[in-house]
């Protein structure tokens, strides 16, 4: 995968000026791009008569090692480095243990188990499903749940709030996370 940054793009645009920007920044035909995503997106309103998004691009494209050593040259062009989950079963006498089925505990849990681990997760509260139930019935009659409730329960409090599963903006796993 081939990450391009640094793009202007118009507050319209679609798929196909992703691919456009990629064949264009690549010095390739838009038949040798298999697929084109949006790795970043955040929007320059910084002159008010030319309000646009900058964008990142990530492209797989057949011979990737031939096109980047093409563009070796251009800084907005990198190889995205991705971060192999190496199986960690055989090194752990017990299962780990994720405390919260919020965000991040989800994406703890989905991680260990792609690298084999056995993970245990604990969540204080109900399915979401019925955890909605009493959030509502808390809103409409103040009939509180101690158990089931916006702190509560399958979401962590990101299924009500704004709970979050964060990486830095330089983190080579940004698009993995997203993707996933």
């Amino acid at each position: 995968m081939i990450r391009i940054n640094d793009i202007k793009a118009p507050l319209d645009f679609d798929d196909d000026f992703l691919q456009s920007c990629a064949a264009k920044a690549l010095k390739i035909s838009k038949g040798s791009i298999k697929s084109v995503g949006l790795a970043r997106k955040s929007v320059d309103a910084r002159k008010k008569d030319n309000i646009h998004f900058n964008i990142a691009i990530n492209a797989d494209v057949h011979d990737e090692d031939g096109i980047l050593k093409r563009v070796a040259s251009n800084g907005k062009i990198s190889k995205v480095k991705y971060r192999d989950f190496e199986p960690i079963e055989s090194r752990l006498k017990k299962s780990p243990v994720i405390v919260g089925f919020g965000p991040a505990g989800i994406f703890a849990a989905y991680v260990l188990a792609l690298s084999g681990a056995k993970p245990i997760v604990i969540e204080r509260g109900k399915p979401i499903d019925e955890r909605t139930r009493d959030v509502e019935a808390f809103s409409i009659n103040r009939a509180l749940d101690t158990e089931s409730n916006i702190q509560f329960g399958e979401g962590g409090a990101g299924a009500f709030s704004d709970g979050k599963l964060n990486t830095g903006t330089s983190d080579s796993n940004n698009y993995y996370i997203l993707k996933t």
